[in-house]
Parts: C-alpha cells; sequence; structure tokens
C-alpha cells in the first residue's frame, strides 16, 4: 500500500518572484518497492513542482519530498492566458494577484494505482516601498549596506533579489546575494554591495583620462 502524507498542501499568499515550499512524505507500506513519478499539467507546471520528481520507494519507505509554489509575472500572464476563466476578461499585466489552484498533481507508481495531490497559492504584488540606501567608498574598495525583509505571510520566502546599476550606464558598480530565505512571521537581512571603479563628478576636478564626463552620483536599482 502507498500513501502520501498529505491529501493537499496551501501555501497562503506567496509574493510574486519568490518561492514557497511544503514538505510531503511518500509511505510504502508494503513488501514490494517501486518506481515512481509526479506529474503535473502543462497549465500549472511552471507554477507548481515536487522534488524528487521520481525514483525509487524500498518496502517500509518514507521518501521525503518538496512541493513548491514559484510563481512569476511571465508564468502568471502565461497561467492566464491557458486558463479559460481568465481569458474571458481581458488580461492586464499589472494585476498578479490570482488565487491559482492544482487539483490533480499525479503521482505515478509502477504496479500500483496513481495517487492524487492537491496544491493551491495565492500570488501576490510586492507593496510598492522604496528604500533609499547610501554608500560611500573609494576607487576599487568594496562597501555594503543592508535593508530588512519583513514576511509577514504563514510560508517561508525564498526570493532572488535583482539589482542593476543605472549610473553609470553599462557598468555594474552594485551587487547583492543571489538568494535570500525570509522565514514565515519573521525578517531576514538583505546586503548590497558597492564597488565603483570610477570616480563620481564630486569626488574630483577635471575630466578622467578617457574624456568621459563623470556622473554626478552613482546609482542603482
Amino acid at each position: 500500500e502507498m500513501r502520501l502524507s498529505e491529501h493537499s498542501v496551501f501555501f497562503g499568499d506567496v509574493v510574486v518572484g519568490s518561492q514557497a515550499t511544503k514538505p510531503v512524505r511518500l509511505h510504502n507500506f508494503g513488501d514490494l518497492g517501486a518506481k515512481f513519478r509526479f506529474e503535473i499539467g502543462a497549465k500549472y507546471g511552471k507554477i507548481f513542482s515536487v522534488t524528487p520528481s521520481e525514483g525509487f520507494v524500498r518496502p517500509q519507505e518514507d521518501i521525503n519530498l518538496m512541493v513548491a509554489f514559484h510563481p512569476t509575472h511571465e508564468r502568471i500572464m502565461e497561467f492566464k492566458r491557458a486558463d479559460k476563466h481568465a481569458r474571458k476578461s481581458k488580461l492586464d499585466p499589472k494585476d498578479v494577484n490570482i488565487g491559482i489552484t492544482v487539483r490533480d498533481i499525479r503521482c505515478v507508481l509502477e504496479g500500483h494505482p496513481p495517487l492524487m495531490l492537491e496544491a493551491s497559492g495565492k500570488c501576490v504584488s510586492q507593496p510598492g516601498e522604496t528604500k533609499l540606501l547610501e554608500f560611500f567608498a573609494q576607487v576599487r574598495t568594496k562597501t555594503q549596506n543592508s535593508f530588512v525583509i519583513q514576511n509577514p505571510t504563514d510560508s517561508d520566502w525564498k526570493l532572488y533579489p535583482q539589482v542593476a546599476t543605472q549610473e553609470p550606464p553599462g557598468t555594474n558598480y552594485f551587487s547583492c546575494e543571489k538568494e535570500i530565505v525570509v522565514p514565515a512571521k519573521k525578517d531576514a537581512t538583505l546586503q548590497v554591495y558597492y564597488m565603483p571603479l570610477t570616480m563620481t563628478a564630486g569626488d574630483a576636478t577635471g575630466s578622467p583620462s578617457s574624456g568621459k564626463p563623470r556622473v554626478e552620483k552613482h546609482k542603482g536599482t
């Protein structure tokens, strides 16, 4: 006999561009092992996932699984285009607040009937809060600043921050961690780094040797 520890998982509110996970176990109460694999419909396959997606469960063994909900703006728009109910209304590219439920995640088992798992979550946009970080550093010297990210939801967040240098264009003076986890109902600190390779206009008089005018300030987002 094969069973999943959960029949359904609920992720609650998840910020678009982040990832929430829930643990599920696959139990094998029988005397024979079996191969397994998870199948998710194409409409939901880029928003929900199960890892490991396939494997082998031995007799009397439990397999630890992780169900993930990872909505992005592009995936939500793709889901809306594929959803017949969403197609009835005009697609608003700014509206990403939507609840998504997949009712037929199939765990296909060798020699056993498939097991079904339901998963649901709500995509929410990050509040448009802007925080100014100021940096002071000598050329080719790295400095850092930080800000706190609050997670008021009931699910852990896995965030993938993106940073870009706007002034001067074509440079990469600002950087940050590629990934940060914010536990449910807790805070996490994101470190942002600044290492300029040129001076700003206020640092020295005259023009640089390249002949290009210096910008007043180095700016990034």
